[in-house]
């Protein structure tokens, strides 16, 4: 689980960041805000990896601590707000301090054990951040199409800038010839993510939680074969 965090922290803030974005900025009905609430704690679940990680590699109670405040403050939040049909925001300003700490605590773990993973950690916000994003959004039924079009296309530009990224790792490497499989499959998992993360869109329909899983699963697998690479 070591360094686990550098991908799984700002996963999590990257898809905490748009749930938040849909719940106060976008057109919803009080039914899709109910169904929002009501996955919003799923977000709880890689902070909590990642405060394991932390524990892990740093055995730090204080940033154990700073990364758990996040999953904290959003379930005092979702405590506070119906699951059901409603109109009531809830106090918004917990996810707000929720996500800026754990921007703090994301920073001060990278700043600790990220060294050269800097590159991966912060596509890691993005990429995987917006699929997870975007699969939540797909199990609250939510009808933001907006989004749905969006968010694949976002998550292909950030594939995209993090592969660049990727090579000039890669090239650093002392001996990259005894890490090409791990290299090439990378390579083959992060562009059969984005492949299927837009095929709806040529086809004109709309995105399915299966197809979602699949690009999560995809991206997820393709990242964390990068940590042993590039420790």
């Amino acid at each position: 689980m070591l360094n686990l965090h550098l991908i799984f922290l700002p996963m999590a803030l990257g898809a905490l960041a748009v749930l938040t974005l849909c719940l106060y900025k976008g057109e919803i009905c009080p039914g899709q805000r109910g169904r929002l609430h009501r996955w919003l704690p799923v977000i709880i679940v890689p902070i909590v990896v990642a405060a394991g990680s932390v524990w892990l590699a740093l055995s730090s109670l204080l940033l154990v601590v700073l990364t758990l405040i996040p999953a904290i403050l959003i379930g005092v939040f979702c405590s506070k707000v119906k699951v059901g049909k409603t109109r009531d925001e809830g106090p918004r300003r917990l996810l707000q301090v929720a996500m800026g700490s754990g921007v703090v605590a994301w920073l001060a773990t990278l700043m600790i054990t990220g060294g050269h993973l800097w590159a991966l950690s912060v596509a890691s916000f993005v990429v995987p951040g917006l699929s997870f994003a975007q699969a939540l959004l797909l199990k609250a039924r939510s009808r933001l199409q907006s989004f749905h079009r969006i968010l694949p296309v976002a998550g292909v530009i950030g594939t995209m800038v993090m592969l660049v990224a990727l090579l000039a790792e890669w090239s650093a490497l002392a001996n990259v010839d005894a890490h090409q499989t791990v290299i090439f499959a990378t390579l083959a998992g992060l562009v059969a993510a984005c492949l299927t993360w837009v095929s709806h869109l040529f086809r004109s329909n709309a995105a399915t939680l299966s197809q979602l899983v699949v690009v999560n699963g995809a991206i997820l697998v393709s990242l964390l074969a990068q940590l042993p690479l590039l420790s």
